[in-house]
């Protein structure tokens, strides 16, 4: 229960910044800066090479590739016979790219205009598909490892910023590429911790519940 308890209050904290997000994003004097900030920034790196590096990983964070990483994950989890990882992994990854589509056609952010965006993309802004699938998938994953790594505390340690730090990539490629604000970026990354928080809190109460 101890578990369910701490995700379910990440999920409260990461729901309730999603949210003030979703009603400040475009009306926010101070996001609408930070958002060119942002785009300033990451106009003053663009290279060529850079472009590469970071084309490939935007790629990652597609809905095709993410596929097929989840469905080896799920296949690794129904082998080592790990229900309550699997439930709560399935869960995330399903739902949550439906939650996503909901999420952007309430929202009906258009895609930034400052300048000509070097991948191609579509369909509305906020929040950014690349973002929260990724936070739901590498999330997720951090979550798997932490608990079968739980009496390796280095490796573990190093599984879980490992996994946040592919989100965060993959995030941050979508500002640099044009087709994402910040804020875009922000939100997905909140509506997928909200999400998984509700996931592995309700798998983790459930798998309580059993046990009792």
């Amino acid at each position: 229960m101890p578990h369910a308890l701490g995700s379910l209050g990440v999920s409260v904290v990461a729901g309730a910044v999603f949210l003030w997000l979703s009603n400040q994003v475009m009306t926010s004097a101070t996001i609408v800066s930070i958002d060119a900030a942002a785009f300033d920034v990451v106009l003053s790196l663009h290279t060529p090479w850079l472009t590469t590096i970071v084309s490939w990983i935007t790629r990652i964070g597609n809905t095709s590739t993410l596929t097929v990483l989840s469905i080896v994950v799920g296949f690794w989890l129904a082998k080592v016979g790990s229900r309550r990882r699997l439930i709560a992994f399935a869960a995330t990854m399903v739902l949550g790219g439906l939650l996503n589509m909901l999420l952007k056609s309430t929202t009906a952010r258009p895609r930034p205009g400052v300048f000509e965006p070097l991948v191609r993309a579509s369909g509305f802004s906020f929040p950014s598909g690349h973002s929260m699938g990724s936070m739901l998938f590498f999330g997720s994953l951090a979550y798997v490892l932490a608990v079968t790594l739980e009496t390796h505390r280095a490796w573990r340690l190093v599984a879980v910023a490992g996994c946040l730090l592919c989100a965060v990539a993959i995030g941050m490629s979508r500002v640099y590429l044009g087709v994402h604000y910040l804020s875009d970026v922000a939100g997905g990354f909140a509506a997928g911790i909200c999400w998984i928080g509700i996931c592995i809190a309700a798998t983790e109460a459930w798998t309580a519940r059993r046990q009792a």
